[in-house]
Parts: C-alpha cells; structure tokens; sequence
C-alpha cells in the first residue's frame, strides 16, 4: 500500500495522523478502530475506497498487485465522505472519470 506524499486528513482524526501513517508505513494496521482510510481503487468506474479500520486490515486491500494508495483517512464516514467530495469537487468542471483516476497519481 503505498501513501500519498500529502494524504488528505480529517479534521477529527489529526491527533492520530502520525501515528497511523506511521504504522501503515511499516506494513502494520493499527489497532484505532475509529478512523476511516480513503483509497484509490483498481476498479474502472469507481474512484475510491472508503473503509473503516477494520475493513482496511484485510490483506487484498494490502497486495501489491492492486497498487492502491491511501490518499487520506478520517475520523468518521461523513467525514471521510466530505474528503472524497472536496477531492471530486475540483474536476466537476472536467466531468471526465479517467481525467480523475489519472489525476490521482499527483497526490
């Protein structure tokens, strides 16, 4: 699983940010059960994954033949949700899926 160079991070989730990333960083989950991972996805036609904690721990999320990159984690779905939203909202103009997904190389 790679991280992005600048994920996003949930306002209610920033006390735990180290952390996290840290644990992620070193192939461990950690055991906060009350956070929320956003990730691109190998998927066509859908952009991200939002998972909870413990949904991220299964290991297919984890193969690296999947290259998926963490782009931010939340304290909360709404919260997480909100991220992919602020995210989405800057290529509304585009309107183009595949202009996405490439764009998200950048994060």
């Amino acid at each position: 699983m790679d991280i992005a160079v600048h994920p996003l991070i949930g306002d209610t989730i920033s006390y735990q940010k180290e952390e996290i990333l840290a644990s992620i960083a070193h192939g461990r989950i950690p055991d906060a059960n009350n956070w929320y991972a956003i990730t691109t996805t190998h998927e066509e036609t859908t952009l991200f994954y939002i998972l909870s904690a413990r949904e991220f721990r299964n290991p297919m999320y984890h193969d690296p033949n999947r290259r998926l990159k963490l782009i931010g984690i939340a304290g909360s779905k709404r919260e997480a949700r909100n991220l992919v939203v602020s995210i989405v909202a800057g290529f509304v103009d585009s309107g183009s899926l595949p202009e996405i997904k490439s764009s998200l190389g950048n994060y």
